[in-house]
């Protein structure tokens, strides 16, 4: 699962802390507990303020070995990305492969592919990072006459990019490019190398998602539980229970931050009016329910 929002809370090793998305919500992928998530090329988007059910087929494949297939029963049992061991998958093995492709050709790190363990102490640079202070505006007078010296006060003055270190950019531009090189014939130097598991699994989904929680249910949410601290002072006072309602103080004090004079509202008409200004449950609220088919 990945946050796609505004603030990229997302805690994985190779994530980027920059807010390369202009989508919000949750991007999540249903896999094997032991594969490698890849969330960005197989993922679900699911957006803010929505109840979204995934339900799922499990279906098993068993290959053929060669000649008749690509399947192979010796595939290791795991690989090894990040510190963490995961389960031998086709894509995985194609992945790590390129990885090393990349840092043998190039001398760099792809950001945007997972980091095999064999690599995590390399000390090279993303092939994409363009270098620190690379860029500058300077002046640039633009003479509008002959006799115009630099500081005439008829000049122009604009600005223009520069380069500090035109050996740094060229090394960018290089590792750029041969990282792109790679890419592009990845597909044929890997596939000797990697083959299927005889035996995997995938999960066929299908996807429902309506508007959740309502107007009306906001409303409701308050007044319950106004009315459930009523109850329990009430049955305090009887000598029913031995404590009254301060405990749940707290949650109240949350529900009053969120929905503000939402409480005071004296219909349910008049509390979706005030609802309409009032979008925190829209925004950070989801439900995902998954059910197996």
């Amino acid at each position: 699962m990945a946050y796609t929002n505004e603030r990229n809370l997302t805690n994985c090793p190779d994530c980027s802390s920059f807010p390369a998305t202009q989508v919000s919500g949750l991007r999540v992928q249903l896999h094997n507990a032991g594969n490698y998530p890849e969330v960005q090329e197989e993922g679900l988007n699911i957006r803010p303020g929505s109840l979204t059910e995934i339900r799922f087929e499990t279906k098993e494949w068993v290959m053929k070995e060669p000649p008749h297939g690509r399947c192979s029963t010796r595939v290791p049992p795991s690989v090894l990305f990040n510190g963490d061991a995961f389960t031998y998958s086709y894509q995985a093995c194609k992945k790590k492969l390129l990885h090393e492709e990349i840092m043998k050709k190039c001398g760099c790190l792809d950001s945007t592919i997972p980091l095999p363990d064999s690599m995590r102490n390399t000390g090279l640079d993303f092939c994409g990072r363009i270098p620190p202070s690379q860029f500058s505006l300077e002046s640039e007078y633009i003479q509008r006459h002959n006799h115009s010296t630099p500081h005439d006060d008829n000049d122009d003055q604009r600005k223009r990019p520069s380069f500090h270190f035109d050996a740094d950019f060229n090394d960018f531009l290089r590792r750029l490019t041969c990282n792109t090189a790679v890419f592009k014939v990845s597909g044929h130097a890997t596939a000797h190398q990697c083959f299927t598991p005889c035996t995997y699994y995938t999960y066929q989904t299908t996807i429902s998602t309506t508007n959740w929680p309502t107007r009306a249910y906001h409303y409701e949410i308050v007044n319950d539980f106004k009315n459930l601290r009523d109850r329990i002072d009430n049955l305090h006072r009887r000598g029913k229970i031995s404590r009254n309602s301060s405990y749940l103080d707290p949650v109240f004090q949350r529900l009053q931050r969120i929905y503000g004079p939402l409480s005071e509202a004296d219909s349910p008409a008049e509390a979706e009016r005030m609802l309409r200004g009032i979008d925190y449950i829209e925004r950070n609220f989801i439900e995902i329910l998954i059910n197996r088919g």
